[in-house]
Parts: C-alpha cells; structure tokens; sequence
C-alpha cells in the first residue's frame, strides 16, 4: 500500500454531477468517480472510498487499511479523519467561470478534542478532465478557540493522503520547482569559484548562483509498508501503467541555502518550519 501528500443531492448537468445516498457523496464526470463516506446522524469516519476511472475502468484507491485523508494535531492531540467524530452538516454549490464545479460539504466535529470545530471541504471537479482541486479550512464555532500544534517538534498537518492499489511496479517523480543553486548542467568540479559566489557556500558550485532558483527532478522507487517525504511541489507517481499527479500551490523554496548562515540554522526555527 502507498500513501500519497494527490464528491449532494441534486443532478446539475449531464456531463458531471454530485450526489448524496445515504452515507456517500460522489462526485463524477465522464472520466472519473469520487466517492467520499461519512455520516449524517451520528459523529463517524470521514473516507475517501473509490477514486475510478472510467476510461481505464480501474479502482486506483486500496480498498482496506485505508490512511486518514486528513490528519493534524489540535490542542496537544492527534486528531484524524479516521475518528469517528465528524458528522455532516450540510453542503454549498458554485458554478465556475471556466466551466468548472466547486461543492463545498460542512462536517463538524462533535467529540472532543474538535467538539465545535467546523470542517470545510472544498471540491472542485471540471468537465472532460481527471483533475480535482481541493482544499481543507478549519473554522470555529461556538465561541471556542483551537491551537494547531507540532508533533515532535516539527508541522504535522496532512492533507489530502490517499492509500494507493498495490502495484507489481512503482515509482515517484518529483519535481522541484525553487532549489537554491541548483546546478542545471554538470561542471568541472576543479573550476576556481566565480567572484559572485558567496564565502562559505562549500555545497554550491554555480556562477550564476546569485539568487538563481531552477528546477530539480529526483526519482524514488515505491516500496512497501514505507513512506516515502517529498518537498514537491509536483509529484509523478507511476503504478502499473497508470499516472497520478499530485501538485500544491508552491510557496517556498526547497531548502535554507542563501537565507541563513549555517552557524544560525538552529536558531531559524521559523524559517525550517517554512519549508
């Protein structure tokens, strides 16, 4: 099983609609089908079921041990969408100017710790495309203040995570997009320094490294029962002839060089957490 950081009750068109059955909301198109599984009359499980997709006729999502699709810790404890303490509140619609679909499904928590908290779930499905956008808020109600903490001293805050089908073969592609002096063509590693370099910046080897950002692709393979970190923010993962691209809006760059001085780095607390 891989894990990867890549849908009521009303028909809208004939090419893709949301619908909620009981338990399920599913959200569709022609090419793919989202299922997501909770509860509207009692605190249960928020699980994203069945991603299918009809050109390949293929479930891509396991269908047991199943990860949290979401996960983070509020007020010292770890609190996840595998709790049974979300219940369905009610959802919003809103029809997009490039022809897309935004349905927005209120949960809220009812034990604690997240007795009050309002999640909102944003999906957002597009004709004749693969692709789904989603984000997560947390809201307050009821006059209560929440606190996100770290675990272990570093951010934990996971969302969206998916169990993947088991593949014979797998691997990952990441993309960076910001890496600091990364080097885009091999070099003569005994080249004399260029006058621009900056003193003690032993691990960058580029003339053109004042304050240049370019891309840099790494490979992975998929192993099982492991999990696998990457910065991203684009991630390519290849399972048995099936794509899955999994992307966030990039807003950092992939490491600390040329913002402190290494002797600081500890110290930086907020700019490692930036990262």
């Amino acid at each position: 099983m891989h894990c990867k950081t890549i849908i009521t009750s009303l028909l809208l068109t004939a090419m893709f609609h949301s619908l909620l059955f009981a338990e399920q909301i599913t959200l569709e198109n022609n090419l793919v089908k989202k299922v997501i599984t909770c509860s509207r009359q009692f605190p249960d499980q928020i699980r994203v079921t069945s991603i299918f997709s009809k050109e390949k006729k293929t479930e891509l999502l396991a269908q047991s041990d199943l990860q949290p699709y979401f996960e983070f810790i509020i007020d010292n404890k770890l609190v996840t969408a595998n709790d049974k303490i979300w219940q369905y509140q009610q959802q919003s619609f809103r029809q997009m100017e490039n022809g897309g679909q935004e349905f927005i499904y209120i949960f809220q928590g009812k034990k604690n710790p997240v007795n009050g908290l309002e999640i909102r779930l944003y999906q957002q499905i597009f004709p004749n495309m693969t692709l789904i956008r989603e984000r997560l808020e947390l809201h307050t109600s009821f006059n209560r203040a929440y606190r996100l903490n770290k675990l272990n001293k570093k951010l934990h805050f996971k969302f969206p995570q998916y169990s993947l089908q088991r593949g014979t073969t797998g691997k990952v592609t990441e993309i960076r997009l910001a890496t600091w002096a990364n080097e885009l063509i091999q070099i003569d590693q005994n080249a004399t320094y260029d006058e621009r370099f900056f003193k003690n910046a032993e691990d960058a080897h580029n003339l053109a490294n004042c304050y240049m950002y370019h891309p840099q692709i790494n490979e992975y393979p998929l192993i099982d029962n492991k999990s696998l970190l990457t910065k991203g923010p684009i991630d390519m993962i290849h399972l048995d002839g099936l794509g899955w691209i999994s992307t966030y809006e990039h807003a950092s760059q992939d490491n600390l060089k040329g913002m402190v001085k290494e002797s600081k780095r500890d110290e930086e607390s907020l700019l490692r957490d930036g990262l």
